[in-house]
């Protein structure tokens, strides 16, 4: 079932969301669909019957009202009865001025029943119609399915009379007062179809058994009144062909009612689906009544809940380093840390080079310091006792900082030496610095 729900919750969401579209199209079927069953049937006008012409009227009516559907429809059947005989063509011009008038009185908003009743009537499912009024709408559509039935047994019996009124119109030709006979015969026959007026009746009941039964505060009272309108609707058929000898089809009218009553099912389960497990029961009363209220929720399904998952770049920590003094880890600087010359004091900061920078900044220096280095020897300064007789390096320019890995390497390896060791290296180096200047 809960398949179900969402399948049709999906239905709704796609028919709200394209109804632009959706809407045009099923009233150019249906016009279509119309027009061509007429043609079919009644197509005795060889000017009406061209394919484009039907699909030029089936787009126009795609863009019109629905009501301009039935006002072109009525256009093609009084033209193909005007091929037929005048005769014809007038009688079945006052037959639809008086339906006309009867439907836009009671039901002007049924314009599609006046449609669908024959094109159901040629699929052998009638009894569909007065079953679904009888669930969304109200009584008065029995006018508009009224006009639907007549409609279609108009055009039946057209169809089966057309060679004998064709003859009778041009025989009329000659002699005047035949006109009146002619027309006195076709409203006889048409009039008296008993079938016609057994369905009429029929079809009124149920809708008024369905809506009365579908409105009561019972638990399944769509179910209830679909199961009702189709019983009543057969026994009130056999009734009709027992008393008039209609000669209607009984396996025919089982059939079509049983698919009739499924649809209506399937129609239930998209407008009244309820949820009689979660009934409540509430009273309450005011100064001049005492209320009793039964208020039953639909199924529906919550909606799913949205997570949004932000996704963002991920930063990496600077990895610890060993602390000199504790031996713990703290953060390597970055780089863009500073570096600053020790024994100097600070005047600007200056970001640390990257790495490639680092090490050909430190080759270009390297190379003028080999090729200038003589040694304290060869130059006549004489080399005290203890003291290194290295080549000095070149003294640093105070702009250019020193780098930050040569910084780091001496602080830990001073760190690592000893109080007295530290104390003769820095006597030494101040005095090679001492003998490079003099």
């Amino acid at each position: 079932m809960t398949s179900l729900v969402e399948i049709k919750q999906m239905i709704r969401s796609f028919y709200i969301r394209f109804e632009m579209w959706i809407t045009p199209l099923w009233k150019f079927l249906l016009s279509l669909i119309m027009l061509l069953t007429i043609n079919s049937h009644v197509g005795y006008l060889a000017a009406l019957k061209p394919l484009p012409i039907v699909l030029m009227m089936a787009l126009l009516c795609s863009f019109m009202p629905v009501g301009f559907m039935a006002l072109v429809g009525s256009f093609y059947i009084f033209g193909h009865l005007y091929a037929v005989s005048i005769e014809t063509l007038g009688v079945t011009l006052v037959l639809f001025l008086l339906m006309f008038l009867l439907y836009f009185r009671f039901s002007p908003g049924d314009t599609v029943v006046l449609i669908l009743m024959p094109l159901l009537f040629l699929l052998k499912i009638p009894y569909l119609l007065p079953l679904a009024l009888g669930l969304v709408a109200s009584p008065l559509s029995i006018a508009a399915v009224s006009c639907g039935v007549v409609i279609y047994y108009l055009l039946a019996y057209v169809q089966t009379n057309a060679t004998i009124m064709g003859a009778s119109s041009v025989a009329s030709s000659e002699e005047d007062t035949e006109i009146i006979v002619q027309l006195r015969t076709f409203l006889t026959g048409f009039l008296t179809n008993k079938e016609m007026w057994v369905m009429v009746a029929a079809f009124a009941m149920v809708i008024v058994v369905v809506y009365l039964l579908r409105r009561l505060s019972i638990d399944h009272s769509w179910k209830i009144a679909i199961l009702s309108g189709a019983v009543l609707n057969l026994i009130a058929l056999l009734i009709g062909d027992f008393m008039y000898d209609i000669q209607i089809s009984f396996l025919g009218v089982v059939i079509g009612i049983f698919f009739s009553a499924i649809l209506c099912f399937g129609l239930e389960f998209f407008f009244f689906q309820l949820d009689y497990t979660r009934t409540e029961r509430v009273q309450f009363e005011d100064d001049d009544y005492y209320y009793y209220v039964k208020a039953v929720p639909k199924v529906t399904l919550a909606e799913a809940e949205r997570h949004v998952k932000k996704i963002n770049r991920a930063h990496h920590a600077p990895k610890p380093a060993p602390d000199r003094s504790s031996g713990t880890q703290k953060n390597k600087p970055e780089e863009n840390d500073y570096d600053f010359d020790e024994g100097e004091t600070l005047k600007e900061r200056v970001p640390a080079r990257t790495a490639a920078s680092r090490a050909s900044a430190s080759s270009r220096a390297a190379a003028p310091a080999r090729s200038g280095i003589r040694t304290a020897a060869s130059q006549g300064v004489p080399v005290r006792a203890g003291v290194s007789s290295r080549p000095a390096s070149p003294p640093r320019s105070p702009a250019s900082p020193r780098p930050a890995a040569a910084t780091r390497n001496l602080n830990s390896s001073r760190s690592q030496l000893p109080a007295d060791d530290m104390r003769d290296r820095v006597l030494r180096v101040g005095e090679d610095r001492t003998g490079r200047t003099t």
